[in-house]
C-alpha cells in the first residue's frame, strides 16, 4: 500500500509536468462558425463588420460584388488564413472568393490615389484609406502599390497630426507600419529612416498620456513592423517586453481581440517565456462561446465584432500549434 507522503509527492510530480494545450479543436469550432454567419455576398453577421463608412463608394470588379472597407477586413483575415494554415477546408470557398475580388482590385489602385495623407500633390479626395491602401499591397506583396506609397511621403510621414483621436489614436503607428511593412519587402533601404522614426515615436507614444490598450495596440504594430524588417534590434526585446507585460492590466487582459494579437505578435518575435504564452493560448481557449465564437471581450454584446475577433482569435491559434511543434 502507498505511504500518505508517497502519494502527495507523486500529485506534486505530476502537477509539475508540463502540458501540451491541444487548440485544433477550438480552431475546427471557430472555422465552423464563420462559415455559419457568412451571408450569401460574402459578408457577415456582425454589427462590426456591417458598418459603411459615410460617402465611402468602393469599386468592385466582379459581377454583383459590393465592397466596403470593413468587408476588407474580413477579406483581408481569409488571405491569412489561406497563407497560414494548413487546413481550413469548410471556409475554402470564402478564401477563393475573397482572393479573387481582391486580386481584382489589384490593377485598379495601382492607379488611385490616396484620400487621407498630407502630401497633396498625391492625394486625391475620393481616394483610397491608407491603411487598408497599404495592406491588400502587402498581403499580394505588389510593387507598384509600394511605389505609390513611397511616393506619397511628406517628411517621412503619412497621416497628418491629430488625425485619429481618443481610443483610436494608436491608429497613425498601425497604418504606417502596415506602408513599412509593404515598402520594405522592395525598397528596405528607402524606407530604413522611416522606420525608425515610427519605432521613436511608439516610444514617445508609450511614454505619454493614452489609454493603456491602445499603448500595447502600438506597440504590437511596431513589433511586427521589426520583426518583418528582418534585422537584429534591441528594439524587439522591449517591445516584447512591454506587450508580454500587459496583459498584467485588467482592460488587456479583459479584451479578447487584443490578447490574440498579443499571442500572435509574441509567437511571430520568438519570445522566449513559453509559459506566459501558453497561458495567453489557455485563456482564449477558455473563452470560446458555445456556438464556436469568440465576444470581443468579456461580457461584449454577441453581435458586435464577434466575427473579426473570431478571425483574430483562430489565426493566432493556429500560429500558437504551430509554435508547440
Amino acid at each position: 500500500m502507498f505511504k500518505p507522503y508517497f502519494i502527495l509527492f507523486l500529485l506534486i510530480f505530476i502537477s509539475s509536468c508540463s502540458y501540451t494545450i491541444n487548440p485544433q479543436d477550438s480552431i475546427n469550432k471557430g472555422i465552423q462558425y464563420l462559415k455559419s454567419v457568412e451571408n450569401l455576398d460574402l459578408s457577415y453577421k456582425d454589427t462590426y463588420l456591417e458598418y459603411v463608412y459615410p460617402s465611402e463608394k468602393l469599386e468592385c470588379p466582379p459581377q454583383n460584388c459590393t465592397l466596403t472597407y470593413r468587408k476588407l477586413d474580413a477579406f483581408f483575415n481569409l488571405i491569412f488564413i489561406k497563407n497560414e494554415f494548413n487546413e481550413y477546408k469548410p471556409l475554402e470557398s470564402s478564401v477563393n472568393e475573397a482572393n479573387n475580388i481582391l486580386e481584382s482590385l489589384l490593377p485598379l489602385w495601382r492607379e488611385e490615389k490616396l484620400y487621407n495623407i498630407i502630401n497633396d500633390s498625391m492625394q486625391k479626395p475620393n481616394g483610397l484609406a491608407l491603411d487598408t491602401y497599404c495592406i491588400l499591397g502587402y498581403l499580394y506583396n505588389d510593387k507598384q502599390m509600394a511605389v505609390l506609397v513611397q511616393n506619397s511621403l511628406y517628411l517621412n510621414k503619412w497621416l497628418p497630426d491629430n488625425f485619429y483621436e481618443g481610443d483610436q489614436d494608436f491608429r497613425t503607428i498601425a497604418d504606417e507600419s502596415w506602408c513599412v511593412r509593404l515598402i520594405q519587402k522592395h525598397y528596405k533601404e528607402k524606407i530604413r529612416f522611416v522606420k525608425e522614426k515610427l519605432v521613436q515615436d511608439t516610444y514617445n507614444y508609450l511614454k505619454e498620456n493614452h489609454i493603456k490598450i491602445t499603448k500595447v495596440n502600438a506597440a504590437i504594430h511596431t513589433l511586427t513592423m521589426l520583426v518583418e524588417f528582418n534585422e537584429p534590434s534591441k528594439d524587439i526585446k522591449y517591445f516584447q517586453d512591454y506587450i508580454a507585460n500587459s496583459i498584467n492590466d485588467k482592460e488587456t487582459w479583459q479584451d479578447t481581440t487584443t490578447l490574440a494579437n498579443i499571442l500572435d505578435v509574441l509567437i511571430l518575435s520568438n519570445y522566449q517565456n513559453k509559459a506566459k504564452i501558453d497561458k495567453i493560448a489557455q485563456e482564449l481557449i477558455t473563452r470560446q462561446e458555445n456556438n464556436g465564437s469568440w465576444l470581443l471581450s468579456k461580457n461584449a454584446p454577441k453581435n458586435f465584432g464577434q466575427v473579426f475577433t473570431t478571425f483574430r482569435v483562430i489565426i493566432a491559434l493556429n500560429k500558437y500549434q504551430k509554435w508547440q511543434k
